[in-house]
């Protein structure tokens, strides 16, 4: 799987709960890393410090019942351009 990411905005539409996730806030410090998928322990780190990135991963046979990454690699992306900081009072990841 390669995922790519970049600096995210939050929308302003209602999240919708889904069989496979029901959307909650956490703490940057408290994210519940052992409910995720193997793979997030990985990029949402980086993610979550505003670093652009581009991540390969190669998971074990078995699938979702498996949910295990074998090997991967982030690879940071140099931005081009300086990244807008957040209004004061709150941060990248503040809830709307």
């Amino acid at each position: 799987i390669l995922r790519r990411s970049g600096p995210a905005r939050l929308r302003s539409r209602p999240q919708v709960e889904t069989e496979e996730m029901r959307p909650q806030w956490f703490d940057v410090d408290a994210v519940p890393y052992s409910e995720m998928w193997h793979d997030d322990t990985f990029w949402l780190p980086t993610f979550l410090s505003g670093q652009s990135f581009e991540a390969w991963y190669d998971y074990a046979a078995g699938g979702e019942a498996k949910n295990l990454v074998l090997e991967s690699d982030l690879m940071p992306i140099v931005a081009a351009t300086p990244r807008k900081q957040p209004a004061e009072g709150r941060s990248e990841i503040s809830p709307p």
